[in-house]
């Protein structure tokens, strides 16, 4: 979950500074950030074989996993090598 949510961060990027060059600020991104976060954890499958207990556990730790995850400050790349 964290890495997936990691990937979508890096995915997103372009769209996130648009929002920040538009005005949004950083509390507004990690907002939307949350949000897919629970979204994410919100569509994963519930799996009825498992007792109620397990599945509230199982989808809580998901959720703060994922939010551990979507505060982590994406970093730009590194310098890209000349052209051949």
């Amino acid at each position: 979950m964290a890495n997936t949510m990691i990937i979508s961060v890096l995915e997103r990027r372009r769209e996130i500074g648009l929002r920040r060059a538009l005005g949004a600020t950083r509390g507004l991104g990690s907002a939307f950030g949350a949000a897919g976060t629970v979204v994410m954890g919100g569509v994963t499958g519930w799996p009825f074989a498992l007792p109620p207990v397990a599945i509230v556990t199982g989808v809580g730790a998901t959720l703060v996993i994922g939010a551990v995850a979507c505060t982590r400050r994406s970093t730009p790349p590194g310098p890209r090598p000349p052209r051949p």
